[in-house]
């Protein structure tokens, strides 16, 4: 089993970089749709696309199974991963990432710098939508802010073999 590092809206697979160099566990960063490697008119992109996406991914990585790792609005395309493909998908793992509730969309303002708390999710919204998931859900935080891959990579990398263990 690996790991599938899925970007937000203003990023592409490169900002996972430094978290990769620090991980242990298997683990590639995708390219959504529009981004990087993956060219494509943003404004055609669906949901399906991603998700299309992220499955390749693994299937080049020789991933059965993997976990997913989104952030930001990386949240909504690990989730509907999931859902479409249950059977591969071994965890989820949100990162500052958008857990929309039943019915709601995922219209949300990202900031483009770290800072002290996660302005983009806050406290409040997070804990809002940890309610949304169900099973086992497990709520851990890094004193970082919203582009914490970046500021915080060591932390991320750490937590996240940890969780994966």
């Amino acid at each position: 089993m690996g790991l599938v590092f899925v970007h937000g809206a203003v990023h592409d697979a490169s900002c996972w970089n430094p978290v990769l160099a620090e991980l242990r566990t298997p683990a590639v960063a995708v390219d959504l749709p529009s981004r990087g490697s993956e060219p494509a008119d943003i404004a055609t992109v669906t949901l399906a696309d991603c998700v299309g996406a992220v499955v390749r991914a693994a299937d080049r990585a020789g991933f059965e199974t993997f976990g997913l790792v989104g952030h930001s609005l990386g949240g909504v395309t690990i989730t509907e991963t999931a859902v479409q493909h249950p059977a591969r998908v071994d965890r989820l793992i949100y990162v500052g990432a958008t857990v929309p509730g039943p019915g709601a969309s995922a219209a949300m303002t990202t900031v483009g710098a770290d800072m002290p708390e996660d302005a983009a999710i806050g406290p409040e919204l997070v804990r809002q939508m940890v309610a949304y998931l169900t099973g086992d859900v497990e709520h851990r935080t890094i004193a970082a802010g919203h582009l914490v891959m970046v500021s915080h990579p060591r932390e991320l990398a750490a937590l996240i073999d940890n969780i994966v263990g």
